[in-house]
């Protein structure tokens, strides 16, 4: 799987999360407006996908915002390897993260989530892991556009919606 990588020239900074280097919240919303355009020409079918650190705001409250930071940029730099080089990522509130696959179908969606899940599990949180004393857990939620969403808000709505569903059924 090749590294998407994202550049540091300034005015990519302005859209940049600093923590982890992901897009931000911002520009996801700008990104998924010119997606959604993009398939609403063609023929093409992108995924939108959440992923949401189970735990986290524990862990931040309880050992500082540092030793968080440095469980996002683990967590980033899974999710960094994961996905293909041109799909985009987005960092948004304190643990969520996004991913863009366009194009994309389902069997390719549900492929990356759940190659970031197993990874982060694998490496982060099991056993072994530098978290494994902490219980974290990692839920997420893909949905495909075109949908019934019509505007991003309304596509992230259903990739939130998605993710409860999920975190439902695994609870």
């Amino acid at each position: 799987m090749e590294l998407s990588v994202q550049s540091n020239t300034p005015s990519e900074k302005s859209i940049q999360e600093e923590v982890t280097g992901f897009y931000n919240f911002r520009h996801l919303l700008r990104r998924l407006t010119d997606n959604m355009a993009r398939c609403n020409r063609g023929d093409e079918k992108m995924f939108l996908i959440l992923w949401d650190i189970d735990g986290f705001s524990r862990f931040n409250n309880d050992y500082g915002k540092a030793r968080g930071d440095e469980l996002l940029r683990h967590v980033a730099d899974i999710i960094r390897k994961c996905v293909r080089a041109y799909d985009e990522l987005f960092k948004s509130d304190d643990d969520e993260f996004f991913a863009i696959l366009n194009p994309s179908d389902e069997k390719i969606a549900m492929d990356v989530t759940r190659r970031v899940s197993q990874t982060i599990s694998r490496e982060l949180f099991e056993a072994a892991g530098p978290y494994a004393n902490f219980k974290f857990s990692m839920s997420s939620g893909a949905v495909p556009y075109p949908s019934d969403a019509e505007i991003p808000e309304a596509l992230i709505h259903a990739a939130t919606q998605a993710l409860y569903k999920s975190r439902k059924i695994h609870s």
